[in-house]
């Protein structure tokens, strides 16, 4: 399967897992915006996205 189609898998699937705030704060994130957290929620994604690779790649 395509590495693309997966990661666009797993960050859908990432998102869908937090809660309205985070989503937000995730959203933030990915138009590069800053606000209290943005750490925090880059070292989650960044352990999801290492567990992914772990696992599926």
């Amino acid at each position: 399967m395509d590495e693309l189609v997966l990661l666009r898998g797993a960050l859908k699937e990432f998102r869908e897992n937090l809660t309205d705030q985070e989503k937000e704060d995730y959203d933030k994130l990915l138009m590069n915006q800053r606000f209290s957290g943005r750490a925090k929620m880059r070292r989650r994604l960044q352990e999801y996205l290492k567990d992914f690779k772990d696992h599926h790649l």
